[in-house]
């Protein structure tokens, strides 16, 4: 009887410490952040550049300093770029039962500084957040986060 009374509290135990962990990791594992070696206006022009040369659209910039600004508050440089690959969204927009995943689109990439006084780029780290749903979603957000990581490695080389 304490035998098994001890196997249950170290499987309870593992359980918890194991959903802690991800607890934990998980936020930090959902985003990507990069530093640009260039100035906010350079990096956003770039990564206009970059996404055109790879034929991606940037349907909606949004100025999220404006905006608050507007509102009365007082933010540092940011806006976020919507992103879209009109090919890979068709695929997944096709499809009755995958259309759930359109929450995810299209690929944004925020551009702000930081009190350091450097430019980031920031995205969804859309693999890991797709892959639970598997099948035709998980394939085009791993090929589209493959596209959009190359877009930013343009965008910030120096």
């Amino acid at each position: 009887m304490k035998t098994i009374l001890s196997i249950l509290v170290g499987v309870a135990l593992g359980a918890v410490l194991a959903f802690g962990g991800l607890w934990l990791w998980i936020p930090g594992a959902a985003m990507v952040e990069t530093v640009s070696p260039h100035d906010f206006a350079t990096t956003q022009q770039r990564l206009r550049d970059a996404a055109a040369a790879a034929g991606w659209k940037i349907p909606m910039e949004h100025d999220l300093q404006a905006t608050m600004q507007k509102n009365g508050h007082e933010v540092r440089p940011v806006v976020v770029f919507e992103m879209c690959q009109p090919d890979h969204a068709s695929r997944v927009l096709a499809q009755s039962d995958e259309r759930v995943a359109s929450a995810m689109m299209p690929c944004r990439v925020s551009v702000y500084v930081k009190e350091d006084g450097k430019t980031y780029l920031a995205r969804l780290n859309s693999p890991l957040l797709a892959r639970p749903m598997g099948g035709l979603v998980r394939e085009v957000m791993d090929l589209a986060f493959v596209e959009n990581e190359a877009i930013i490695a343009k965008a910030i080389a120096p």
